[in-house]
């Protein structure tokens, strides 16, 4: 079995509280069974004491011990949900200050490809500009991004084919 070792708020190992929690579960069924023994013949005490069901002689006597043992468990397990507890604030935190970032570093790239994308933008409009007013000679400058490069040759051509078809008038 493997065991996590931790230490608490009182310093006591995680490894140690689990032994010290076994040693005494170990005494109690170690003292129940010797009551039992020693209470079991024929369902009376052997000491005297007035005749009783031996099981009722056997829950007064494991009674004490089953509440000591109840006490140990309900401190194990108010430790076990403050540490539950503890590790569900830190994933919280983490989790907010990820998406944070996440936020912060989509921004960035938006801002980024805004930019790449309105300058191609900007000289295709600039180009079209120049084409209408009577510039068939301008070109659009191909630009990085698959899309405008495609629109910029096409615009390209049609400059050209509208200065083959007006040279003859000039």
């Amino acid at each position: 079995m493997l065991r996590r070792c931790y230490r608490d708020q009182s310093g006591v190992s995680g490894v140690e509280r689990d032994g010290a929690i076994e040693q005494r579960s170990q005494e109690y069924e170690s003292g129940f069974l010797a009551f039992v023994d020693q209470y079991s013949m024929h369902g009376r005490a052997v000491s005297g004491v007035e005749e009783q069901p031996s099981y009722v002689i056997a829950a007064l006597a494991i009674e004490p011990l089953l509440e000591g043992l109840h006490t140990t468990a309900t401190k194990q397990s108010v430790r076990t949900r403050d540490g539950v507890e503890s590790a569900v604030e830190i994933t919280r935190w983490t989790v907010f200050i990820t998406v944070a970032i996440a936020t912060v570093l989509a921004v960035i790239v938006a801002f980024i490809l805004s930019r790449r994308i309105s300058g191609s933008v900007a000289q295709l409009i600039a180009f079209s500009k120049r084409v209408a007013a009577g510039d068939f000679s301008a070109r659009a400058e191909d630009g990085s991004e698959l899309e405008f490069a495609i629109l910029a040759r096409a615009m390209n051509q049609m400059a050209a084919s509208i200065q083959n078809r007006y040279r003859p008038f000039q």
